[in-house]
């Protein structure tokens, strides 16, 4: 006997796909294992995620209203309507999902998924039900660092996800189904992201590496740099006096992530421009005569 899908999730039979999609979404956060520890908690679970992979698909929808409106209505038993019903119960044995596995949650509990903080109720000796998919997506440095939400096409499916903030260069994600993200109930990705090269940023490991240009004065006194991050915001970098070419100064905790607390560093390489001879004027050119005749350093070999 066929369950009552549209009972399960709550919706009246004329529901809308997105009215489905919400009372899916409610119910499977409600009873999820990972929250809900009821006994029945996994079964209530298996029972959502099967009504909602037949009723957020139109070719499986129809043919299950179909069977449920023979059920409901049953012809005379004719000969006929003998085999179409024996018919009729083959078809409905084909959506019978008894076995099957965590749907997940949706995309705002990826950044869990990505620090493994939800292993608990994940297939739970249904492995065997679940379909992987792969794949591998080139990023910019800007997606990653905001954490922004995209679009991936992996067999044919359109998948929507959203990046955690600063996600860390060649890192992995397994994003379960739920239904509303692309990926069917009974499906996850596994999907690799790489930061493409950056204009402004080398990665090295959790830390962005950058080049900071002063000039002679600036090294000599001091001052502040504006540094604009990959989210397009700007912070200031304190420059102290007497910095030299090749001194890395530091941003802490603004680099990409490490794990779900912790973030790598901005590293700022100091590099002292000597401005061109035909880039200057006269008045220019006079103070640093003036600077030469009163600073006593030569020009010598360093030693070891």
């Amino acid at each position: 006997m066929l369950k009552d899908y549209y009972k399960i999730l709550g919706v009246d039979r004329q529901a809308s796909p997105k009215e489905v999609k919400k009372a899916y979404q409610q119910l499977a956060k409600k009873w999820h294992p990972d929250v809900n520890k009821a006994t029945e908690a996994e079964s209530k679970f298996k029972e959502i995620a099967e009504a909602y992979e037949t009723l957020s698909h139109t070719n499986k929808k129809e043919t299950y209203d179909q069977q449920l409106h023979y059920q409901e209505n049953p012809p005379r038993h004719t000969r006929a309507n003998t085999a179409y019903s024996t018919r009729d119960h083959k078809a409905s044995r084909a959506y019978n999902f008894e076995n099957f596995d965590n749907a997940g949650f949706p995309d705002e509990d990826l950044f869990d998924m990505f620090f493994n903080s939800r292993t608990a109720g994940a297939g739970r000796g249904m492995e065997n039900m679940t379909q992987t998919l792969r794949a591998n997506l080139d990023i910019t440095l800007e997606q990653a660092y905001r954490g922004d939400r995209i679009s991936v096409r992996v067999s044919g499916k359109s998948i929507q996800l959203k990046l955690p903030a600063r996600i860390k260069n060649n890192s992995t994600l397994k994003i379960r189904g739920n239904g509303s993200n692309g990926l069917d109930p009974n499906e996850e990705l596994l999907i690799s992201f790489h930061i493409v090269n950056h204009s402004m940023y080398t990665i090295e490991e959790s830390n962005l590496i950058a080049v900071g240009q002063i000039a002679p004065w600036q090294a000599v006194f001091g001052g502040d740099m504006p540094v604009r991050l990959p989210d397009q915001s700007t912070v200031r970098l304190k420059i102290p006096a007497g910095t030299q070419t090749g001194q890395t100064l530091r941003l802490s905790g603004k680099g990409l992530s490490k794990d779900k607390q912790h973030y790598g560093d901005v590293l700022i390489r100091i590099e002292m421009i000597i401005p061109e001879i035909n880039d200057i004027d006269e008045n220019e050119r006079r103070l640093y005569r003036q600077l030469a005749e009163f600073n006593p350093f030569q020009p010598q070999i360093k030693t070891k």
